[in-house]
């Protein structure tokens, strides 16, 4: 065979391959489209069959039927009116909506203020009507501005894995409705405080190392709970965890209209999505593993942006270069003045081995002493602040909070049951560490219960408020 002949053979072989190449493609890029033309069919029937079922149980109640009218592009001519359906609809991923779920009526609601602008709408604070039990109380409601069914879809999701939750430190959903339109609302606690990381900023001169103990104690409480029901967060931060109006903090955001702010997520080059790097244990990085582990990571994070009070982690480092800063085996420092237990916790959240990393379980337990026994257990670093009063926050235009309740035994972990030691033991087992002396009587030199000077603490203090 001639080398003319050779070369001949093999364009034919190389056109014969671009073209299995060009024919595999458009097979593919056909049955994309088929999908997502089924996907979206699905969806729509699926939103279809939710709305019947709302506008079923508005006449179980005896509430006049509300035209449903043309729906996601559909006309009224070519939609189907459903029949009565089953009082559970399954979604997908084990997450379904049932009849209770679309209880509220979207007149019960008295749209107010607006609280800000989320990933899928707006949300508002409103007053809750339950005429029924003859109660009002003030909620928050999350609208979807956007009329692609599967974003609907998603939105209703996201709002629904918090149905199923049970625990006063994590975010119940109320219920969901929809409004005269046919758009979803999805209906949560007002949580008077707003998000944690805010919380901390505006209030960082007022809050005491014991305050913002409590604060990680609830939201390790909350993730313990979460980890018993096998429940993976993800996104695991001080932006996403809310303050109630008794200084609760409670987790929520389970991915559902968050605001995202550019300085705290990475666009990566995938679909550009969205990804809170600076939060993000490496392996997620790496591998897009995400489990109880992972959230045990971003949990020490949190505890950073806790004693730091409110500050953006790795502050000197571009999220592009906080990877590789990592895999160097840097950590960051733990804030100025920061107890060396929390210290501690932090470590154990940032080792390498996920393994090794402690659960939100044993978390709970290493800070159940610091929020029983206060400075005694190592709350209070070498410079603290006072805290005034039992438990409550010494914070302008916030009445004092006080949360009182049995000691800490068992299961009993509740906010108000880890509020015990502050009201009580201290190192010698008598009188109460932290509300007992005001700044006032530790400048008087009063020796601590272990025999220390509370003097130097309180002079230390006044010269660094400002810092960390």
């Amino acid at each position: 065979m001639d080398q003319a002949t050779a070369g001949v053979l093999v364009c034919i072989i190389a056109l014969q391959g671009l073209l299995f190449v060009a024919v595999v493609a458009v097979l593919l890029a056909k049955y994309y489209r088929v999908n997502l033309v089924l996907k979206s069919y699905y969806e729509i029937m699926l939103l279809i069959r939710i709305r019947a079922m709302h506008r079923v149980n508005k006449a179980s109640n005896g509430q006049q039927l509300e035209p449903t009218g043309p729906t996601l592009g559909t006309s009224a001519a070519n939609v189907q009116q459903p029949h009565p359906e089953p009082q559970t609809i399954v979604l997908d991923d084990g997450i379904s909506i049932a009849a209770d779920d679309v209880q509220i009526k979207f007149s019960q609601l008295q749209m107010e203020d607006e609280l800000g602008q989320g990933a899928f709408g707006t949300v508002y604070r409103a007053v809750f009507n339950n005429w029924s039990a003859g109660e009002r109380s003030i909620v928050a409601v999350k609208t979807v501005e956007d009329a692609d069914p599967s974003r609907i879809v998603q939105f209703l999701k996201e709002g629904l894995l918090m149905k199923s939750f049970n625990h006063p430190n994590v975010l119940k959903l109320l219920g969901l409705t929809f409004d005269r339109s046919g758009q979803p609302l999805i209906v949560l606690p007002f949580m008077a405080n707003g998000d944690l990381k805010s919380f901390l900023v505006k209030q960082k001169q007022n809050l005491s190392h014991t305050q913002l103990t409590m604060f990680a104690y609830h939201v390790a409480l909350g993730m313990e709970y979460l980890e018993e029901q096998q429940f993976v967060h993800r996104d695991l931060a001080a932006r996403n965890c809310l303050v109630d109006d008794k200084l609760v903090a409670k987790i929520a955001d389970f991915g559902l209209s968050r605001d995202l702010d550019e300085s705290d997520y990475y666009t990566s080059g995938e679909k550009q999505a969205k990804l809170p790097i600076k939060w993000m244990a490496p392996e997620s990085m790496e591998r897009k593993v995400y489990n109880t582990k992972t959230d045990v990571w971003s949990y020490g994070v949190l505890l950073w942006e806790l004693f730091s009070r409110g500050r953006t982690p790795y502050p000197d480092i571009h999220n592009r270069d906080v990877h590789s800063y990592l895999r160097q085996g840097k950590r960051m420092n733990p804030p100025r003045f920061c107890p060396t237990k929390i210290s501690a916790i932090m470590r154990h959240c940032w080792l390498d081995s996920a393994k090794k990393r402690w659960s939100f379980g044993q978390i709970v337990q290493e800070l159940e002493p610091l929020v029983t026994h206060g400075n005694a257990q190592g709350i209070a670093p070498s410079c603290a602040k006072p805290v005034h009063g039992p438990c409550s926050l010494n914070v302008p235009g916030v009445p004092p909070q006080m949360v009182s309740g049995s000691a800490i035994s068992g299961k009993d972990r509740s906010p108000s049951a880890a509020c015990r030691g502050l009201q009580g033991a201290s190192a010698g087992g008598s009188g109460r560490v932290d509300d007992r002396f005001s700044m006032e009587v530790l400048k008087s030199g009063v020796g601590k219960p272990d025999g220390g000077d509370y003097r130097r603490e309180a002079d230390c203090y006044q010269q660094s408020s400002s810092s960390v």
